[in-house]
């Protein structure tokens, strides 16, 4: 019986120790190494060609490096679940980047 609940004990233990390694690989990775993915997706959904640039002079001396979200409380309190994928968000903000119904005068 030890022994089972010493085998249990140390699954929990890897499977949390896994869960802290991959929180602090999310929160720390440099999402900016992804923008030749997010290009090629935009690219294919809307058929042309997209370049992601920064302009640094835009950027803010006291931007957050990282921005993380994270959409539990939405799932547990408002029993809430995305209906819309990334290629077709990216679709319809690009078709549509003020919104639906508006327009610039």
């Amino acid at each position: 019986m030890k022994r089972i609940i010493a085998t249990v004990l140390g699954l929990v233990g890897v499977v949390a120790l896994f869960g802290i390694v991959a929180a602090w690989v999310f929160v720390h990775f440099d999402w900016n190494r992804a923008r030749p993915w997010l290009a090629v997706t935009a690219s294919q959904s809307l058929g042309r060609d997209v370049k992601i640039e920064v302009d640094r002079q835009r950027v803010r001396a006291d931007d957050r490096p990282v921005l993380a979200s994270n959409c539990r409380l939405a799932h547990s309190e408002l029993d809430w679940h995305p209906q819309t994928g990334l290629e077709e968000g990216l679709e319809a903000a690009l078709e549509r980047p003020l919104g639906k119904g508006v327009a610039l005068a």
